[in-house]
C-alpha cells in the first residue's frame, strides 16, 4: 500500500535526520549550496554533501543502512 510505504519512508528520513548533529547538518547544507553554485548536479552534489558530514564509523554504518532502506522504499513508490 502506497500510504504505508510513504509512512515507513518518512519515519526512516526522520531517523536519518536524528542521526546527524546540528553541525553536520549545517556542513551538509553548505556543501550542497557550494556544489550547486559550482554547477554540479546529481551524484556530484550528493557526494559533496556526504563528504562534508565527516561521519564517525558508527554513524557511517547507520547512515548507509538507513539510506539503503530509504532508497528501496523510494524505488517501490516509483514502481507503483
Amino acid at each position: 500500500d502506497v500510504d504505508e510505504i510513504r509512512r515507513q519512508r518518512t519515519a526512516l528520513l526522520k531517523e536519518l535526520d536524528k542521526l546527524l548533529t546540528p553541525q553536520q547538518k549545517q556542513a551538509q547544507a553548505d556543501a550542497r549550496k557550494k556544489a550547486l553554485a559550482d554547477g554540479r548536479g546529481g551524484v556530484a552534489v550528493r557526494r559533496a554533501m556526504d563528504e562534508a558530514l565527516e561521519l564517525s564509523p558508527e554513524q557511517r554504518k547507520q547512515f548507509n543502512q538507513l539510506r539503503k532502506e530509504i532508497s528501496e522504499l523510494s524505488r517501490q513508490l516509483r514502481n507503483r
